[in-house]
């Protein structure tokens, strides 16, 4: 069962969920780019960053109605992995 069954078209209604997560992506490479003399800064965008996109996977698999234990545990440990790969980075 969807959450949302108003929209006009599943099409659209995709696009505009993908737009806000690359929207939020790319002020989060902004940031990231922004700071790049403060290593300490740069950790809390990449956990802020990897967070934005664990909530807005849940968000958009709980507003297809497709919001799984599965799902949650796969957004978890890949925003997981992806702050992981971050900090090591920063840490270099």
């Amino acid at each position: 069962m969807k959450y949302i069954d108003y929209l006009p078209n599943s099409e659209e209604y995709h696009v505009i969920h993908y737009l806000i997560l690359f929207m939020g992506l790319a002020v989060f490479l902004l940031c990231f780019y922004f700071f790049r003399y403060l290593p300490t800064y740069q950790v809390a965008v990449a956990l802020l960053g990897c967070t934005y996109y664990v909530v807005w996977g849940f968000l958009h698999h709980l507003l297809e109605g497709r919001l799984k234990k599965v799902v949650m545990l796969e957004y978890i440990l890949f925003g997981l992995l992806g702050f992981l790969i971050l900090l090591v980075l920063i840490l270099l």
